[in-house]
């Protein structure tokens, strides 16, 4: 399985192009982007350019033949896009700088089907991918309506699979930005794609009953309640990961005055924990993406006197280089009973080279002598405490063997990002870990 997450493609890299990509049909861009010279990657903090996109492709597309299924774990649209449309176009019309916005996810969307033409993709929406901006998607709105028919296509059911039946996709799709579908490297398995914008503290409105997000986890439990009754396992898909936004958290702190900061609403964290808990013996993994990092997340019992890690999140590296990673993706072999992962290998750019190539990164069983599974990370996670090449290797692989986004001086903070997902938890263990790192 092909694991990526985090393109932020940015079409806008060569101002020179911009005029001629809005005029030409997405299928044609390869011609426009042809013409861009010099071609090269972009470096730390900037965005995916073409030239990164393809190179990452075609370095992707040499594993084909072995593939079965792509997961893509959102944000396909760069930062900023909006603005970046109206600063490199002088265009101010909303309808011009919507139809650009779906000429991009058309060309990347048509660009991974024709890579892997045999191959289901499964997708979850990042907090970029939408008209109206950043955490901003419209819930039963313009861009669901009008990228369903686009991401079934091109996504979801390559020609002759028929993998879901399309009015399925549509209705919750083409609504909420969220669906469940069969997985077919799993036996007797659903993945369900995640919206996970919804539960975020950046999505702007309060918690309530008829809040998109409050729907949605309704939704989730009435699928997850069904596979159990039906004895079928289940894969979740989704973007942004429930737990702590250890970045801001770290900055916003003092190791006496913590300062926690969700990725989620703390209602809908909880709630979230609390669906993970009564399903864990159905949800047999979950893969999500938006914080660039290789890294996983640990769900224990929320029920404290069983402080018992039930779940697992692996979260996939990113392609962009936004915030100082290198780029990165994965290739996952995963047990076709159980839905457990066995291996992941992972590919990156360094971008520090003179001339960046895509190379072999690690091998997770070599590295830390363990599967990814629940199992495996069960027993890495204490041992990264005790182990200093472990943690070390953890620390390098973070970024991506990047040194331009290390934590290295701030590991504490993330480790406990791991198994700690409320802030209760959190706050306890990084008190508790800051005061037996500093003796």
């Amino acid at each position: 399985m092909l694991s990526v997450s985090d393109i932020h493609f940015n079409p806008f890299h060569d101002s020179l192009v911009v005029s001629q990509l809005i005029k030409t049909k997405y299928q044609l861009w390869d011609t426009v982007f042809a013409k861009i010279q010099p071609k090269r990657v972009p470096a730390y903090d900037e965005e995916t350019n073409f030239v990164l996109f393809d190179n990452i492709l075609k370095h992707m597309k040499e594993h084909d033949l072995d593939i079965t299924s792509v997961l893509l774990g959102g944000d396909i649209l760069a930062h900023d896009f909006n603005q970046r449309f109206y600063t490199n176009t002088g265009i101010s019309d909303k309808h011009d700088r919507d139809d650009f916005i779906y000429k991009t996810v058309g060309y990347i969307s048509m660009k991974f089907r024709q890579a892997f033409p045999r191959t289901p993709i499964f997708f979850s929406l990042g907090n970029n991918d939408s008209y109206n901006g950043d955490y901003l998607l419209a819930d039963n709105g313009e861009f669901l309506h009008n990228t369903t028919d686009l991401f079934y296509h091109n996504f979801i059911d390559p020609k002759g699979n028929n993998a879901l039946p399309k009015p399925g996709f549509q209705t919750t799709y083409f609504e909420h930005g969220y669906y469940n579908i069969n997985f077919p490297m799993v036996n007797n398995c659903l993945i369900i794609g995640l919206n996970t914008i919804f539960f975020s503290t950046n999505y702007p409105g309060a918690t309530n009953p008829n809040d998109p997000g409050a729907k949605e986890l309704y939704w989730l439990e009435q699928q997850l309640y069904n596979a159990k009754n039906d004895g079928k396992k289940v894969w979740l898909l989704l973007h942004i990961p429930p737990g702590v936004n250890v970045y801001p958290t770290q900055n916003n702190s003092t190791p006496s005055n913590i300062n926690v900061s969700l990725q989620w609403k703390s209602a809908y964290n909880r709630q979230f924990l609390n669906l993970l808990d009564t399903y864990h013996h159905t949800i047999v993994g979950s893969f999500a993406g938006h914080t660039h990092m290789d890294d996983f997340r640990l769900i224990t019992h929320q029920d404290p006197t069983h402080n018992t890690p039930l779940e697992y999140i692996h979260i996939i590296p990113s392609v962009a280089p936004t915030f100082g990673n290198n780029p990165a993706y994965q290739i996952v072999t995963l047990n076709a009973n159980t839905g457990q992962l066995k291996e992941t290998t992972t590919y990156y750019m360094d971008l520090k080279k003179m001339s960046p190539t895509i190379d072999k990164e690690y091998q997770y069983m070599t590295t830390y002598g363990v599967a990814p599974s629940l199992g495996g990370l069960l027993q890495l996670y204490p041992e990264l405490l005790k182990d200093p090449s472990k943690l070390e290797r953890y620390i390098t692989y973070y970024p991506s063997s990047s040194k331009a986004s290390s934590i290295e001086s701030s590991w504490q903070w993330y480790w406990c990002g791991i198994g700690n997902l409320t802030p209760e938890e959190y706050t306890k263990a990084i008190k508790k870990l800051l005061e037996s790192t500093h003796k």
